[in-house]
């Protein structure tokens, strides 16, 4: 999100005819926060929602162009060693990759 920021900042000094607009979605982000990627874009405006895959399978957005997956996910995983269940970061198998697209 960071580097979406920097890239507005950019595009902002050039003359191109749009403006971005990054912003982020995840089950943990304050609710006011959840709502701004949410909002329509206004004209001339590139929204850019980076989202986890739960966001990404929950929600819809209107006006959505493109959507980049980035191939990983958070997979609830057990560790017998200290009893405890957690959320870890794994690569989106291929299958479970191509069942994602939706034309």
């Amino acid at each position: 999100l960071r580097m979406l920021h920097e890239e507005a900042r950019r595009l902002a000094r050039s003359r191109l005819a749009y403006t971005l607009v990054p912003s982020a979605m995840y089950a943990g982000l304050p609710g006011a926060q959840q709502r701004l990627a949410l909002e329509p874009a206004a004209r001339g405006v590139r929204k850019v929602v980076v989202a986890t895959n739960i966001a990404e399978t929950s929600l819809t957005i209107e006006g959505i162009v493109y959507v980049v997956d980035c191939c990983f996910v958070k997979q609830r995983a057990y560790n017998p060693i200290v009893g405890l269940e957690s959320l870890l970061v794994a690569p989106t198998s291929k299958v479970r990759h191509s069942s994602a697209f939706q034309p």
